[in-house]
C-alpha cells in the first residue's frame, strides 16, 4: 500500500510523535512518506534511521520548498493508488488539496485537538477550525482520538456521515516500568530511594499551564523534604517560573530537575512515583497513557481524560486550584507503597487492552483496506 502521511509538522509533540511510532510500525510492509509542512523537523533524524522519505513545503529554502511542491503535485496527479492520511488541522486542509488533483486516489484525515480549543482563540484559529468543517465532507473517514473529541467537531460543522473513532495508542513493549531505569535515574540525580518523585512531561506553552504546576511545587517542597520533581520537555527553565518560586529557598529548588526534551522519555517514567499534568485542555494524552502504561498513578486537571474505567486509577484537580492539587497530591502520597504498585500494574494492564499501539494500527488498517 502507498501511503503519504501530510502533516502539519515533524516537530516533537504528541500527535507527531505518534506518527513516528506509526510509520516505524508499518514501513516494512507498506510504501510509506512523509509530507510536512512548516517547522523545524526535529524528528527527521528518527524518520531518517528507519528510511522513510520525508519532504517539506516550508522548509530550508524557497528553490528546496517549491521544488518539493512541483514534485509531489505531480506524483498526485499522475498516481491513482495513493492513500492520502492528513494528520492535523493544516495537514487535513493540504491533504485534500492534493487529493482535488487525483480524486482517484484515497483521502482520509485524522483529528488530535479539541475544537474548544480553537473556538476560544483568536480568528486566524476560528477560521482554521471553519475551513476545516467546510471541507470534513470529502474524506473517507475521519478519525478522532475520542469520542468527546469528536462530539466537539461536529457540534462545530464537521461532517457526521464520515466520523469515526480511534484512540491514540502506545508501544506497550517500549513504556514499561522498570526497576533498573528507576535506580539508575534516581542515583544519577542523587535522589534518595525513599523520596516521592512528582514527574510532569511537556513543552512550555500556555495550554500546558506549568504556573500552575511549579505554583504547587512551591507549597509542596517546602512542606516535604522527600519530595522531588523531574520536569521534562522543551523551553523550560526555573527561571521562567521565578515568580512562581520567588519563596523556594535555593537549597529546595535543587529538588526540581528540568530535563531538556529527549527521545528517551521512556526511561524516566519509571523513576516518577507520581505523574502528573495540569494542562487547561488536551485531547487523549499521549503522555498520560505512557505513563500509565509504565503502571505509575496520574494526577491531572478535570476533564483531559475521559475513561470512565479508570477512575481509581488517574485522580483529577479542578484547573488552576492550587489548594486542591496539592491535598491531592499528599492523599496520593499516603497511599501504601503496595497499594500503589497494585494500582499501577492495573492501569497497565487496562493500557494493553485498550490503548496500545497495536490495537490503533489495526484499527486504522481496517479502514484503509475497508472504505
Amino acid at each position: 500500500m502507498k501511503i503519504v502521511f501530510v502533516v502539519t509538522t515533524i516537530d516533537r509533540g504528541g500527535a507527531e510523535s505518534l506518527l513516528y511510532d506509526i510509520c516505524r510500525k508499518i514501513h516494512d510492509n507498506n510504501e510509506v512518506s512523509i509530507l510536512f509542512i512548516k517547522g523545524s523537523a526535529t524528528l527527521l533524524p528518527l524518520f531518517n534511521d528507519i528510511k522513510i522519505p520525508v519532504s517539506g513545503v516550508i522548509y530550508k529554502n524557497a528553490w528546496y520548498s517549491i521544488k518539493n511542491v512541483l514534485k509531489l503535485f505531480r506524483m498526485f496527479y499522475t498516481n491513482s493508488d495513493i492513500l492520502i492520511q492528513g494528520w492535523m488541522y493544516h495537514g487535513n486542509l493540504l491533504a485534500t488539496f492534493l487529493w482535488f488533483f487525483n480524486r482517484r486516489n484515497k483521502l482520509y484525515w485524522s483529528i488530535h485537538h479539541s475544537a474548544f480549543d480553537l473556538k476560544n482563540k483568536g480568528l486566524i484559529s476560528r477560521l482554521k477550525l471553519k475551513i476545516n468543517a467546510l471541507f470534513s465532507r470529502f474524506p473517507q473517514k475521519v478519525a478522532y482520538v475520542t469520542e468527546l473529541i469528536a462530539n466537539e467537531h461536529l457540534n462545530y460543522g464537521f461532517s457526521e456521515k464520515n466520523k469515526i473513532v480511534i484512540h491514540n495508542g502506545i508501544d506497550t513493549e517500549k513504556f514499561l516500568f522498570s526497576q533498573d531505569n528507576r535506580h539508575i535515574i534516581r542515583e544519577y540525580f542523587k535522589i534518595p530511594e525513599n523520596a516521592f518523585v512528582i514527574g510532569a512531561i511537556g513543552r512550555n506553552h500556555p495550554v500546558k499551564d506549568y504556573s500552575t504546576f511549579f505554583r504547587c511545587a512551591s507549597i509542596l517542597l517546602r512542606q516535604n523534604e522527600l519530595l522531588y520533581f523531574i520536569v521534562i520537555g522543551r523551553d523550560l527553565s526555573l527561571d521562567r517560573f521565578s515568580d512562581e518560586l520567588e519563596n523556594v529557598s535555593l537549597d529546595k529548588l535543587k529538588r526540581i530537575i528540568i530535563i531538556d526534551e529527549t527521545n528517551e522519555v521512556n526511561k524516566y517514567y519509571s523513576a516518577f512515583d507520581l505523574f502528573t499534568m495540569t494542562s487547561i485542555s488536551e485531547a487523549l494524552s499521549l503522555v498520560l497513557l505512557e505513563a500509565l502504561g509504565s503502571e505509575r498513578l496520574c494526577l491531572v486537571t478535570e476533564g483531559i481524560f475521559h475513561d470512565s474505567s479508570f477512575r481509581d486509577l488517574v485522580y483529577t484537580f479542578a484547573p488552576k486550584e492550587v489548594d486542591n492539587y496539592v491535598s491531592e497530591v499528599k492523599r496520593i502520597m499516603s497511599l501504601g507503597k503496595e497499594e500503589r504498585k497494585k494500582l499501577g500494574e492495573i492501569a497497565r494492564q487496562k493500557i494493553n487492552d485498550e490503548y496500545s499501539l497495536t490495537k490503533m494500527l489495526n484499527e486504522f488498517m481496517k479502514i484503509w483496506l475497508n472504505n
